[in-house]
């Protein structure tokens, strides 16, 4: 046992760098468990679920107990939450929806005992995630979209309505959200500079391909986190050029966004994106952009998909429940067994995470978050030499927040989760080494 585990402490970066790159082959595994084989219990939860168990175990075998004193008493009152929310699932529904309920917090409280574990592993190691190795992941879930479409084997983004394609993936919002956190680190890539015509080469294929990818898929989160990281960048420089007072440069990179403008004019309306918002407007009787905004009904249903109608409705079960369950959470059925049963989450992470798991729950859920994101921030704000890196890892975290509080599918999906943790942890080692 001994051997077994100091094996493991010299190789669990290792194994931390196979999880990582065995993410979006799991999620074709799952895609293709629900789409061909119908099953529910898929080949990503399995994993993921084990991959946890197993860090939990290396979390009690390794480290002292100082170390792990605060984490220790975190995990400690996540079970008598856990205990409490299993109270009211049998106070005020029945045994039949235990597994139901019990799926939906393992899948929310996936991430911040992630984060907690692999936090832990991080303090004794020395080594950080690349942007290469970030791209060599991203290009592998560009290539599971781009191949696919092109061929016309792949799946439809939409069930109904609207068009797209999602490759041989299952979740259209899941997959946006990863390809739209990795977009600053994406594009730091491709502008860093070329040693050679095969560098140049791989960064044109890259880019062509991630743009087709973005557009192919029909989510207008994704642009939208195009256009904000690419104005972000612009700006950057621009600060950068005026201090260095390199005006050629400038110039030139006005140039290129005429360019760009002119071929976005021709390119974007042969898009998915675009064709799916010609299918909504014309199904909401909308003539010109700004009827968007006249009214509250047309604004939830075009911008927000109905969200902030489902989260009206969670509130006002949520205001009916019983003091025990705002403490503890209405869970994932609400109404249960009533005419009005409701099992659509609001799809706005905060707000599921809130009204499914009350006041208690919501405090443990993003508590890590803050805490290990705020140690972060401070190392990072310290540090005398600022780094570009640095600023892609604002742009991630401002994109994680605003698609986890408006689109959802980010903190409480652990194929999503899974890359915010890496994120932060490489960002927080970055910042002690």
């Amino acid at each position: 046992m001994k051997r077994w585990n100091t094996w493991l402490e010299k190789n669990m970066i290792k194994i931390l760098y196979l999880f990582l790159f065995l993410q979006p082959f799991l999620d074709v595994l799952t895609s293709f468990g629900i789409h061909v084989l119908k099953i529910n219990v898929t080949v990503g939860m399995i994993v993921r679920s084990l991959f946890l168990l197993f860090l939990g175990y290396y979390f009690l075998t390794h480290g002292t107990l100082k170390k792990k004193k605060w984490m220790m008493i975190y995990f400690l009152f996540l079970a008598c939450y856990l205990i409490g929310f299993i109270v009211c699932l049998a106070l005020y529904k029945n045994e039949s929806v235990i597994w139901y309920e019990l799926q939906g917090l393992i899948r929310t409280f996936y991430f911040p005992v992630l984060l907690l574990l692999i936090w832990h592993i991080s303090k004794d190691q020395q080594n950080s995630f690349s942007l290469k190795q970030y791209i060599v992941i991203i290009f592998c879930y560009i290539l599971l979209i781009s191949i696919p479409t092109m061929l016309n084997v792949g799946f439809d983004a939409y069930t109904q309505g609207k068009v797209g394609s999602i490759g041989w993936f299952y979740s259209t919002n899941e997959i946006s959200a990863i390809l739209s956190m990795f977009l600053p680190y994406s594009l730091l890539w491709i502008l860093q500079r070329c040693n050679s015509r095969s560098a140049v080469l791989e960064k044109i294929v890259y880019s062509v391909l991630l743009l087709y990818v973005l557009f192919s898929l029909g989510t207008k989160m994704t642009i939208l986190s195009l256009i904000f990281v690419c104005i972000s960048f612009f700006a950057l420089f621009i600060i950068k050029w005026i201090k260095e007072k390199k005006y050629y440069l400038l110039r030139f990179a006005v140039s290129g966004i005429v360019i760009v403008l002119i071929f976005g004019i021709w390119y974007v309306p042969k898009t998915s994106f675009y064709q799916n918002i010609m299918i909504h407007m014309n199904f909401l009787g909308i003539e010109e952009v700004s009827d968007i905004w006249k009214d509250r009904e047309t604004l939830d249903h075009f911008i927000f998909s109905q969200r902030l109608s489902f989260l009206e409705e969670t509130h006002k079960n949520y205001q009916d429940a019983p003091s025990l369950e705002k403490m503890f959470g209405i869970g994932y059925i609400e109404k249960f067994q009533t005419e009005e049963e409701n099992r659509k989450l609001i799809e706005m992470d905060f707000f599921d995470v809130f009204y499914r798991h009350g006041v208690i729950g919501f405090f443990l859920f993003i508590l890590p978050f803050f805490v290990i994101l705020g140690k972060v921030c401070r190392n990072t704000w310290i540090k005398k030499e600022k780094k570009i890196e640095d600023f892609c890892f604002a742009l991630s975290m401002m994109i994680v927040f605003f698609t986890s509080s408006f689109v959802g599918h980010v903190l409480v999906a652990p194929a999503v989760s899974v890359f915010v943790v890496f994120l932060v942890i490489s960002q927080y080692q970055k910042t002690i080494i």
